[in-house]
């Protein structure tokens, strides 16, 4: 190795702990080198990133799950008004829908909608609501 630092998809490589622990290994036979250096290998392997933690515990995965499903609506609504320089009045008055409703889905606050809720906001934004099993999708908007 030549000293310096390599990374790829922002995990060290194995290049970055040779040049650290250039001066250790060279205190070592060739054998002991070889298990250090297996043993650091076998270590990074085994590091997994903070995300990776929390989705191994399912209640975590769990409650991620929830959030980011409300984050997609979220994002979802917002940028679909925005496109279409709507606001939260004007797409409550053409889809029927409360504008506190509205409000509470672009601030993912908690709220309970149908599908019928769901439906009438999205087509009045231009989306169609599907269901999708493999091949198979099912449109739910209603004409």
């Amino acid at each position: 190795m030549d000293g310096r630092f390599y990374a790829e998809n922002g995990v060290l490589s194995y290049g970055i702990l040779f040049a650290m622990h250039n001066s250790f290994l060279f205190t070592l036979d060739s054998v002991s080198k070889r298990r250090y250096i297996w043993a650091i290998s076998f270590i990074m392997k085994k590091a997994r990133s903070t995300f990776e933690r929390v989705m191994s515990d399912p209640k975590q995965k769990k409650a991620f799950e929830k959030e980011y499903a409300n984050l997609l609506l979220s994002e979802l609504l917002l940028d679909a008004m925005a496109q279409q320089d709507i606001s939260v009045r004007a797409l409550s008055k053409a889809s029927g829908i409360s504008t506190s409703v509205i409000q509470n889905l672009r601030a993912m606050q908690p709220v309970n909608i149908t599908l019928k809720t769901l439906n009438a906001l999205l087509s009045t934004l231009g989306y169609e609501l599907v269901a999708r099993k493999g091949r198979h999708c099912v449109n739910l908007s209603t004409p």
